[in-house]
């Protein structure tokens, strides 16, 4: 179940929509993978870069991260809504 908090902060994420809410977890993990592989790249002091695992990185962070937000998207949302219900009563 949902606690006050929680619910508060849900209602301030559902304000800017689903579309966009999936759209930054989308970002949020292309952001991470990258970055994640940049500082491995320096711990191993490999700096390669390759155009074309930056690309495929992007596209999978992208597809996973969006993915994620509409799960974490509609998981929420039942919760949002049980606790709008469960508080009526």
């Amino acid at each position: 179940s949902m606690k006050q908090k929680e619910f508060e902060r849900w209602e301030k994420y559902r304000k800017i929509g689903e579309l966009k809410f999936t759209l930054l977890w989308g970002l949020y993990l292309v952001i991470i993978l990258n970055l994640s592989n940049l500082i491995v790249g320096f711990i191993k002091e490999d700096f390669n870069f390759y155009l074309e695992y930056i690309f495929i990185r992007i596209i999978i962070g992208g597809l996973f991260g969006v993915f994620a937000g509409n799960i974490t998207w509609k998981g929420n949302e039942r919760e949002y809504n049980n606790h709008i219900k469960s508080n009526k009563l």
